[in-house]
């Protein structure tokens, strides 16, 4: 008799072997590139001692805290970046720029609103542990 198939895990990007800190670079489209960098120099501000894992395709990342493990998530596409919070935020009030207590998207020529993104992002960390 065999064993069933495992199910597969979907929706979850595994890291390339090796790829620690900022080793792999990250791709995104050009429109869209001083955003992204804006969005990954304030993560590594905000939280000190973060891991950044870019995911297979270059366009995706993880953002592992050692112990929360894994609290954000950062995708990229042409016109588009969004920072996706797998756990949620614990945030009272919630910030305005938080989607469905999950996301944020930033679009080319967007202002980071650095002070109510370091308050998601210190409430995803709270949401992870």
């Amino acid at each position: 008799m065999s064993r069933p198939a495992r199910p597969r895990r979907l929706g979850r990007p595994r890291p390339r072997p090796g790829a620690r800190g900022n080793a792999a670079p990250l791709r995104c489209a050009p429109d869209i590139s001083p955003v992204v960098e804006q969005l990954r120099t304030l993560i590594r501000e905000v939280v000190p001692g973060v891991e950044e894992r870019v995911y297979k395709g270059e366009t995706s990342a993880g953002y592992h805290d050692p112990q929360a493990g894994c609290f954000c998530g950062f995708f990229s596409a042409p016109g588009v970046v969004w920072i996706e919070f797998p756990h949620g935020v614990v945030l009272s009030p919630p910030e305005a720029i938080l989607r469905k207590g999950r996301y944020v998207q930033f679009h080319p020529g967007d202002r980071i609103p650095r002070k109510a993104l370091a308050r998601i992002l210190h409430g995803a960390l709270v949401a992870s542990m």
